[in-house]
């Protein structure tokens, strides 16, 4: 009587355990007779059953052991005899849990117009500003408007454009443009990219194509220290609920699963880089077939098993999900960071089910340019976005290769290939970055020859116009694109999708693709030679050539360093110092440098320093926070201070206003940043530790040792406190030596060359030989 009144579904544990098949079968009988629906439940924990040993691996190393049972079965196990009963349940399921298309986004202040109208506006706007409202111009909006409508996305631009003009109204500097967007005219107006796709030959159809329906992805640059505040305006403009950060996973790969694994197989360590270098050359399968019969074979299955695993769940480095219905409804949300909710599904998963997934990047090499905006005197946002791209003092510094701290171009390789290239235009800028990949580089030298002069011909004469810019080498992939515009009648859009095509080398579509080709090019009065020709040049360069609009975003954020290097030096360098800070090998070649450009860095100073390098003149002062054990809530209430009351006048001035710990003034004594007052080091600290606050304030001078420590140990404890030595460096003054001798650093060392060097031992160990005989 208590089954028959039950509601709903019965559930029962139907297949993991052979011991319940007969209660389950005897279950099912039962209750046939009351007509309730069956649910069967079968806890599934991996697909196939010898997988069980990479599921206890797996529970063990996340801490939980989990042994299994001889006979349990975890695994995706079909059994006819209990399929047979539920076969009207199974049957009866269709589930879909995003059956309704998600809606995107929709921008809240158009001002009573509806997105269309309101985002024509502000293009048409936008051109009038440009100064570029006339008839070439608004053609190419009118297009690109008349798409983007076509496509739903009018909102999706008002949004983007409405958290960059948040950021621009706040100061905070936004990058030029990035990937494909670069290639939008309405990005340009909108004040999204700063590009101007005309000037360069850039393609819509490159980052919208109406024949191939996708999401557009305009990824912005932020500096990494304002990004949340941009992402927080988003957040208050559309809702908590509205608006979350995407989970990311973090996977096993090949060295993190054989190093966890050692431990739970009880692998020596000696042992264990060998297995990783094993795995990288040969694969997992050879190996599993080479050890098949070996104490290795489970260890090296599990392995295999692990990789790619999930390991750790973080927070995706851009992403951010927008949402117009609440994301609650739609995905299972958690506590994310920076007062954001996090979505548990990742970015793909979140993408598929068609919500709108923005990128905003914080970049590290925009908050250098911010810092030295903000260094140079009379210099701002506006000025940047308006230099001149002829200036000849970046030129000649790009033709020497001289391009340390410069986004994308700080490698030996790339600033060789500079030095060859002799880059004298922006679109030398623009070809270099495009080419220095692997596989474009091949064409670097043929790209050198031709600019200096080397004659070649075009395969036909129609090529000129597309590719002389440059020099008959296809660089870029909108340049493939044009070519078959050109040569066979393709709309943009198809060319777009042909480029993609080939680059995907589909053999079971390329030749289709290749009479379609030609049959239009003859159409169009070409040979079928010729048509033949030109569809090869598309196949060999589809791989090769680069995206122009992100070459042109790139240089344009190149060539802002580089023009901020070549004529504000001075500020330029403490902000890539600033970015260094924690890479003292990357520091050190950064002061090495910048003293051979005349620009010195010392030590800390209580009086100068803040929390990041300043300059004075000729002099860049190193951090307080760059001191061993002094962060951010020791430094800034010692520069509030300052700023409020004056500079110390005296190291017991400073003891008094400031009453720091014996620890931190060890830090700061050590560090150097103390020495403006005049005493030893030996005195600072013997007067800091045998005098309390009530002394000093009765006694001026304490009557102590005045001698200082040994050089050596000076020398240890600054090289503690600040990763390098500045003060206490036996090569400081060596430069009349190296003139002497000619005398080059040990890192300039050639093969078979004799030159002399200067160095010092830091240690010494003798080694003897069997018989005790010094080697």
């Amino acid at each position: 009587n208590k089954i028959k009144n039950i509601g709903g579904f019965i559930g029962y544990s139907s297949l993991n355990k052979p011991s319940y098949m007969k209660l389950n079968n005897d279950f099912i009988e039962y209750v046939k007779d009351f007509n309730i629906p069956i649910i069967p439940i079968h806890q599934l924990k991996y697909l196939n059953p010898e997988d069980s040993i990479i599921y206890e691996a797996l529970k063990e190393i996340g801490g939980n052991p989990d042994k299994i049972g001889e006979f349990d079965d975890f695994s995706f196990n079909e059994q006819p005899d209990i399929n047979k009963v539920l076969e009207d349940f199974i049957n009866s399921i269709d589930l879909n849990l995003y059956q309704e298309k998600i809606l995107l986004p929709k921008y809240p202040n158009t001002k009573g117009k509806d997105s269309y109208e309101y985002l024509v506006a502000l293009c048409h706007k936008g051109l009038e500003k440009r100064g570029l409202y006339f008839k070439k111009y608004l053609d190419r909006l009118n297009y690109e408007l008349s798409i983007i409508h076509k496509m739903g996305y009018d909102d999706y631009f008002l949004i983007v454009w409405d958290f960059i003009l948040y950021a621009k109204k706040n100061k905070i500097l936004v990058g030029p443009g990035r990937g494909s967007a670069a290639g939008s005219l309405v990005s340009y107006c909108l004040g999204i990219t700063e590009i101007d796709p005309l000037k360069y030959g850039l393609l819509f159809e490159r980052f919208l194509n109406p024949e191939r329906v996708t999401m557009p992805d305009i990824d912005t640059d932020f500096p990494d220290k304002d990004r949340d505040l941009v992402i927080n305006h988003v957040k208050e403009l559309y809702g908590e609920l509205h608006v979350c950060n995407i989970t990311a996973f973090g996977t096993f790969k090949i060295k993190s699963s054989v190093r966890e694994l050692s431990r739970i197989f009880h692998i020596e360590q000696s042992r264990i880089d060998k297995i990783i270098d094993m795995i990288e050359k040969f694969g997992y399968e050879k190996l599993l077939t080479e050890y098949k019969d070996d104490e290795l074979y489970n260890f090296l299955y599990v392995a295999r098993g692990l990789e790619n695993l999930p390991k750790h769940i973080s927070t995706h480095a851009a992403g951010i999900i927008l949402s117009n219905d609440s994301l609650d409804n739609i995905v299972p949300l958690g506590e994310g960071i920076n007062g954001l909710l996090q979505s548990e599904f990742e970015a793909s998963d979140l993408e598929a089910i068609g919500l709108l997934k923005m990128d905003f990047l914080g970049i590290s090499n925009l908050t250098m340019i911010s810092g030295m905006i903000k260094d140079i005197p009379g210099f701002s946002i506006e000025k940047l976005r308006n230099i001149p791209l002829d200036d000849p003092k970046v030129y000649k510094m790009l033709r020497d290769g001289d391009t340390l701290g410069i986004f994308q171009m700080e490698k030996a390789g790339f600033r060789k290939a500079l030095r060859e290239l002799k880059p004298t235009t922006f679109n030398d800028v623009i070809a270099i970055l495009a080419l220095y990949r692997p596989g474009p580089m091949d064409n670097i030298p043929t790209y050198i020859e031709r600019k200096e002069g080397k004659s070649f011909t075009y395969l036909h004469k129609d090529l000129e116009p597309i590719l002389k810019e440059t020099y008959g080498v296809i660089v870029y992939q909108e340049q493939i694109m044009q070519i078959a515009k050109v040569f066979a009648g393709y709309s943009l859009g198809e060319a777009d999708l042909l480029r993609r095509a080939v680059s995907k080398k589909d053999a079971s579509k390329l030749d289709s693709m290749r009479e379609d080709f030609i049959l239009r090019s003859v159409r169009l009065g070409y040979s079928r030679d010729i048509a033949n020709q030109i569809y090869d040049l598309i196949y060999k360069f589809a791989n090769y050539g680069f995206n122009k609009s992100h070459s042109v975003a790139y240089a344009m954020f190149a060539y802002q360093m580089a023009y901020l290097k070549a004529n504000y030096f001075n500020a330029f360098m403490p902000n890539i110092m600033n970015n260094v800070i924690s890479n003292t090998e990357t520091l050190i070649d950064y002061i090495q440098y910048a003293k051979q450009r005349g620009l010195i860095t010392e030590k800390p100073n209580i009086n100068i320093s803040t929390n990041r390098f300043v300059y004075k003149k000729n002099w860049v002062f190193m951090p307080l926070t760059s001191i061993f054990s002094i962060g951010e809530s020791v430094v800034l209430p010692i520069v509030e201070e300052r700023d409020k009351n004056g500079l110390f006048k005296s190291f017991d001035d400073f003891i008094n206003r400031c009453n720091p710990s014996q620890s931190v003034i060890e830090a700061l004594v050590y560090s150097g940043a103390l020495d403006i007052f005049g005493k030893s080091k030996k005195s600072m600290l013997e007067n800091s530790s045998k005098q309390d606050a009530i002394f000093l304030k009765h006694i001026k001078e304490a009557i102590i040792d005045e001698s200082e420590y040994d050089f050596n140990h000076l020398r240890d404890m600054e090289k503690k406190y600040i990763g390098l030595n500045l003060d206490y460096n036996l090569f400081k003054n060596a430069k009349p030596l190296y003139d002497k001798y000619r005398a080059i650093s040990l890192d300039k060392l050639s093969f078979n060359q004799k030159q002399y060097v200067i160095f010092s031992f830091s240690d010494m160990k003798e080694i003897k030989t069997k018989k005790g005989d010094l080697m």
